[in-house]
């Protein structure tokens, strides 16, 4: 007998049966992730996302374990998490590494095999080595004062099987984050992890959206430059340094580490002396001069001119042919020489576009630059030359032209 079957019905089958499978696949609850093989135990530890019961909609890992299940329950309840994020990775001995994130990150390292917590350093070859690179890492990317602030074997971390990404908040500059590539750290770990062939180190980049002031320095070089330019390349921060000429080739070597560490360098003249009052071949005399030190030293030229005292005038402003660089905040640490008054009159009065003056030649002014830039950074500024504020502003500097400042136009 031939049985004939209705082809709505088949149809009213084939919707039920998918809109089955699509509501399971909606809950998750048929998504089995097999992580590892224990042969001692004769069993497979599997973990699944499950939507968490009795609360709101998200997803958690569950495992076939009482440890790790209850770290993510009580995870979920002490922090009232409405979404989960979070990464499960198990190397090739069943060591766990839970990472959760619902606004508060955790991570957990587990020995499955033996039912025991263990720590970064647990999985690490030579903690010194991994401490001095991770360090490296951090410092290319935050400022020295931010990294000094890491504890970096007590940290939280994401782990795949390319890198760890390690996490940490700062008692002052809030959260850090840096990448740990197997590209960096060859046979560091206990744990085999695989070569990345398209990883770039994270660095430090200027935002063109922040605050940015621009520091400069007057009346050097001088034997302070060292140390201030340790404090800014220690900062990511640079800045614009004019020199008097016949200082030039006293200090050779801070001009030089002016040139190594990216610092912009100008003209202040050759003597400093009062140039408005001057015919325009002394004041050319001044300006050749000082260039023509400066180039035989370093074979560079100078962009940019600051007159002594900011005396401007058409000698002064035109004779130069490079812009004339003057400024909005003077620290008068010429005058104070104490090295609070010259933070405060910096952190007081910074804005957006600001062009700060200082003088290289007082050990106050190196202690009031080591003192603004941790501020200047908590803050949300960035510290650059003044050449670098241009850029940053979409500003072209324009021989012949006085700048005091340099904000967005």
């Amino acid at each position: 007998m031939k049985v004939v079957i209705d082809k709505s019905i088949i149809k009213l089958l084939i919707i039920l049966v998918l809109a089955f499978g699509l509501r399971a696949a909606l809950l998750n609850l048929r998504f089995a992730h097999f992580i590892g093989f224990n042969p001692n135990r004769k069993e497979i530890l599997v973990y699944k996302d499950e939507v968490v019961e009795d609360g709101p909609t998200l997803l958690k890992p569950v495992f076939n374990d009482d440890y790790l299940n209850g770290v993510v329950d009580k995870y979920l309840v002490k922090n009232n998490c409405k979404s989960l994020d979070y990464d499960v990775f198990v190397t090739e001995e069943e060591i766990v590494n839970l990472y959760l994130n619902c606004g508060v990150r955790k991570n957990v390292i587990y020995d499955y095999r033996n039912r025991k917590t263990l720590s970064i350093s647990d999985l690490v070859n030579d903690k010194k080595q991994f401490n001095d690179k991770v360090n490296y890492l951090l410092n290319l990317k935050y400022p020295r004062f931010v990294s000094g602030e890491v504890d970096i074997l007590n940290s939280i971390y994401d782990i795949n099987e390319t890198e760890l990404e390690l996490f940490f908040t700062t008692l002052d500059y809030g959260e850090v984050s840096v990448k740990i590539n197997n590209n960096e750290i060859p046979n560091l770990m206990k744990y085999d992890m695989k070569y990345d062939d398209i990883y770039e180190n994270e660095i430090f980049s200027l935002d063109a959206s922040k605050p940015t002031i621009a520091f400069s320095f007057d009346d050097g070089p001088s034997t302070y430059d060292l140390k201030i330019i340790d404090a800014l390349v220690d900062s990511h921060a640079t800045a614009t340094f004019f020199l008097v000429g016949n200082r030039i080739n006293s200090f050779k070597d801070s001009v030089n580490k002016m040139i190594e560490n990216n610092m912009e360098v100008g003209n202040h003249s050759y003597n400093h002396k009062y140039m408005k009052k001057m015919s325009k071949s002394q004041v050319a005399d001044q300006i050749n001069k000082t260039n023509l030190i400066y180039r035989e030293l370093t074979g560079r030229d100078m962009t940019l001119f600051r007159p002594p005292y900011g005396a401007i005038n058409n000698s002064t402003l035109i004779g130069p042919g490079v812009p004339a660089i003057l400024w909005s905040i003077d620290t008068l640490d010429w005058q104070s020489r104490d090295k609070d008054k010259v933070y405060e009159i910096i952190m007081e009065n910074a804005k957006d576009g600001d062009i700060v003056l200082m003088h290289s030649l007082y050990e106050s002014t190196l202690e009031a630059v080591e003192m603004a830039l941790p501020e200047l950074y908590k803050r949300g500024f960035q510290v650059v030359s003044v050449g670098e504020l241009a850029k940053l502003k979409g500003r072209i500097l324009v021989p012949g032209t006085s700048y005091l400042s340099l904000r967005n136009q």
